[in-house]
């Protein structure tokens, strides 16, 4: 990965400033991620929740770039156990460790502490290099940290001129949390990711 196009985490690792999303990639997965992989992407991200894990591992598997030179991310689901679906989806990813784990978007009741302190083992066993949260607001963040001590590296939200948000780009800083963007949703799915 190219130091000039990554941004350091507060642990002093890197995330690349871009990447290539699945979301709604369901078609062809393997070989739309395999092409990505050899026009240079660095990043690969991904959940459960968008059912392209399977073809991004094939896509890893034939990829000639080394594993040191790839950021692979993926979710946990507000409803999982998030130690034993980090495990399965590295299983699925045909992975040791993922470069990034992060909390799809908060439960409906509370900020998701079992989730945060089930992602906070994983890191612990060397599964995830990285944990973050995706879709947490100010307060809910406050609330993992009250709970565990561990501040989030990264925040996956909206964040195009379409929608951002000034209070969380200081609120980001402030905790020396990474904000991740993803792009809006196109107006054919405007009901969210």
């Amino acid at each position: 990965m190219n130091k000039d196009s990554a941004i350091q985490l507060s642990t002093g690792n890197a995330i690349p400033v871009f990447g290539l999303g699945t979301w709604l990639l369901n078609y062809d997965t393997a070989a739309t991620v395999a092409y990505a992989l050899e026009l240079g992407y660095p990043m690969i991200d991904t959940s459960s929740d968008y059912r392209t894990q399977p073809g991004i591992g094939a896509a890893l598997k034939m990829s000639k770039t080394a594993r040191e030179n790839l950021f692979i991310s993926t979710k946990v689901e507000e409803t999982d156990d998030a130690y034993a679906r980090t495990k399965f989806d590295l299983r699925e990813l045909g992975l040791d460790y993922a470069d990034l784990m992060l909390i799809h978007r908060p439960p409906l009741s509370g900020a998701g502490e079992h989730l945060w302190e089930g992602l906070i083992q994983a890191r612990t066993e060397g599964l995830a290099r990285d944990i973050g949260v995706s879709n947490y607001p100010p307060a809910l963040i406050d609330r993992l940290i009250n709970a565990t001590g561990e501040i989030p590296a990264v925040n996956q939200i909206e964040w195009s001129p379409f929608g951002h948000s000034e209070k969380m780009r200081r609120y980001c800083q402030a905790k020396k949390i990474v904000i991740q963007a993803y792009s809006p949703p196109h107006p054919r799915h405007a009901s969210g990711r």
